[in-house]
């Protein structure tokens, strides 16, 4: 027996932005979906409604970003981390700390990206055909992240509809994982593969 009880049905999208390879998308509690970053449009984000076939741009990243964890909090929110791109040479030093260290929270009320604490740990993949990091969302509105090389899984708990002010390494796995995918299942549990 098949996983799936009918086919699924394929269309092709109005007016899509011209995103490239790199690219994140997620869906969001409203039913929209958030698509980030990208090899040609790094620092954007677009909206795109299902129910009007319809894209508009959204707040753009403080940052570039390519291959980078992105996911969806229930309460409408998202939130980005890491990337695998490469900085060019006349790129400050903040810029570059910004995309390996860095993480962004998007609020859906005014379409603005706000910095998160800085990570402990550089999600920059350096690996051929290795993508970055995997993004999620415990149940309690915790964020997690991992993979992208890492052995180590990092966590930034909420509290309200804030975070902790740091990350914590919230535990280690037996390898690394290049392109590591993470999911949460409790508020205390979640998956790597």
């Amino acid at each position: 027996q098949g996983l799936l009880s009918k086919e699924l049905t394929l269309q092709q999208l109005t007016a899509a932005p011209p995103f490239n390879y790199g690219v994140a998308a997620v869906k969001l509690a409203d039913g929209r979906v958030l698509m980030t970053g990208g090899y040609t449009s790094q620092n954007q984000a677009w909206l795109y409604d299902p129910r009007r076939n319809s894209w508009q741009p959204t707040g753009k990243l403080s940052v570039g970003r390519m291959y980078m964890g992105l996911a969806a909090l229930p309460d409408g929110r998202a939130f980005v981390a890491g990337s695998s791109w490469i900085s060019g040479a006349s790129d400050s030093n903040s810029v570059r700390l910004g995309v390996v260290y860095g993480a962004e929270l998007w609020d859906p009320r005014t379409g603005l990206w706000t910095a998160l604490p800085s990570m402990p740990l550089s999600f920059k993949v350096t690996a051929h055909h290795a993508t970055g990091p995997s993004a999620a969302v415990l149940p309690d509105g915790s964020l997690v992240v991992g993979g992208g090389m890492h052995r180590h899984v990092i966590l930034l708990r909420a509290r309200g509809k804030s975070f902790a002010p740091y990350w914590t390494i919230a535990g280690s796995i037996p390898e690394q994982r290049v392109s590591g995918v993470v999911q949460g299942l409790g508020d205390n549990e979640l998956v790597v593969a």
